[in-house]
């Protein structure tokens, strides 16, 4: 049975801007009927905005983590509506464990990539769907050629405490700390400086598959937290659809659930710099290897995005 779906996204280029928009087109070609509205992220709310949210009257609400101020609103506007939370972060929450007193008011039922908080959710009865990995928002045929992106690696995210924080230090040894002159290393993003001379700015919101797709490889990193959490972020799936090899701190005994086997993992940054020549290599003088082994990956993807899908759908229809 088809339903009225409200999706919640983050603005440009805040983390979910561009996954929630996947979802409400993905849920609308299923025939649902999907609205997709900016959340207030940490803006008051106007008249105009709170009416055009009470005239929808969803059955359904789904996001990610939301600021406070749409948390709020949305406890008073949707009262009789399930609300799907996809929970992938403790968000503004003090600590992620207090997600949990938040049941009945800021969600009805979850999905989630933690295993830890799986068992936790269930235990307390509360709907809920575990995913490996999260969905793309690539896809398999995309004309993605485009010159400018055409580097040896790539980092796409947030510079800030990246640069500075403790629990960043590995990946400021391995790459952030790396120089143009020992390796052709790009970083798009905000948060990074411009005194970095392997900054390339702001990333355009539709060149996601166009920067991983040229690149010959493509930098994956796991937040401490998420790491804690057993989460594995949307990332690696946006560099493994885009047929790109992947490099990527190993991170102890962390459980990849498969992906481990098409990561290149790298210990210190010479490991690095010869990790990236060598899949240069690999593209220039032996492609279909390349090419086989990325495709590989690619299908490994395509597999976990029907997964997704079919996950929420099962909440979605239980409604």
């Amino acid at each position: 049975m088809n339903k009225k779906i409200l999706v919640f996204k983050q603005p440009f280029p805040c983390g979910n801007y561009k996954l929630n928009e996947e979802v409400a087109k993905r849920l609308k070609s299923e025939g649902h009927d999907v609205y997709l509205i900016q959340q207030l992220h940490g803006q008051e709310s106007d008249e105009e905005y709170e009416q055009q949210l009470k005239e929808l009257e969803p059955d359904i609400v789904y996001f990610e983590m939301l600021d406070a101020n749409t948390f709020n609103l949305m406890e008073r506007l949707f009262k009789n509506a399930t609300k799907i939370l996809c929970f992938t972060s403790g968000g503004i929450l003090n600590k992620p464990e207090d997600i949990l007193d938040k049941y009945g008011t800021w969600y009805d039922a979850i999905m989630t990539n933690s295993i830890k908080f799986k068992d936790m959710f269930k235990a307390k009865r509360i709907p809920t769907q575990y995913f490996e990995f999260y969905h793309s928002v690539i896809y398999e045929d995309e004309d993605a050629h485009d010159a400018n992106y055409m580097h040896d690696c790539v980092f796409l995210g947030m510079g800030f405490n990246r640069l500075t924080s403790p629990d960043y230090t590995l990946e400021r040894n391995l790459f952030f700390n790396c120089k143009r002159s020992e390796v052709d290393f790009n970083i798009y993003g905000r948060g990074w400086g411009d005194k970095m001379d392997t900054y390339k700015g702001l990333l355009p919101p539709d060149d996601i598959g166009k920067l991983y797709y040229n690149s010959t490889t493509a930098v994956g990193i796991i937040a401490k937290g998420q790491r804690e959490l057993g989460m594995i972020n949307n990332r690696y799936t946006e560099i493994g659809m885009s047929l790109t090899s992947i490099i990527s701190p190993k991170y102890g005994d962390f459980d990849w659930h498969g992906l481990d086997q098409h990561i290149n993992f790298v210990a210190s940054k010479s490991e690095f710099i010869e990790t990236v020549q060598d899949e240069k290599h690999k593209w220039d003088y032996n492609y279909d290897i390349y090419m086989d082994d990325t495709h590989e990956l690619q299908k490994f993807f395509i597999t976990h995005d029907k997964i997704f899908f079919e996950k929420l759908n099962i909440l979605i229809d239980e409604i």
